[in-house]
């Protein structure tokens, strides 16, 4: 991932709401603040919803974030850097919450315009 990149994820993590630019560590790239904010995720979501990842694909490089509740399953991201991929499920999360707000921890969710 270029620096761009990785700048402009970072930027749409703070504007989410899962990270502040007063953190020094970087979950792009750093697996300890990558865990911090999956943990920030976990809290989102609702009692009976498992986060779960797991490879694409029998041969695949790209890992996916996926969310299970009610026997369903939806894919927030997919990317070879694990970080990476934690990243962009932390910024696809509250779209996914406004399609699926049952999946929402009660009273902890609150959309950012």
């Amino acid at each position: 991932m270029r620096a761009g990149d990785k700048l402009g994820l970072r930027h749409a993590l703070i504007k989410t709401g899962f990270w502040s630019d007063q953190e020094s560590s970087d979950p792009v790239s750093n697996e300890k603040a990558a865990a911090v904010l999956l943990q920030r995720i976990e809290e989102q979501l609702g009692d009976n919803v498992a986060l779960f990842f797991q490879k694409a694909g029998e041969h695949s490089l790209l890992n996916e974030v996926r969310v299970n509740w009610r026997q369903m399953t939806s894919v927030l991201a997919r990317e070879e850097n694990l970080c990476v991929a934690i990243c962009k499920a932390a910024v696809a999360l509250p779209s996914f919450l406004e399609r699926h707000p049952e999946c929402a921890a009660a009273q902890k969710y609150s959309h950012k315009s």
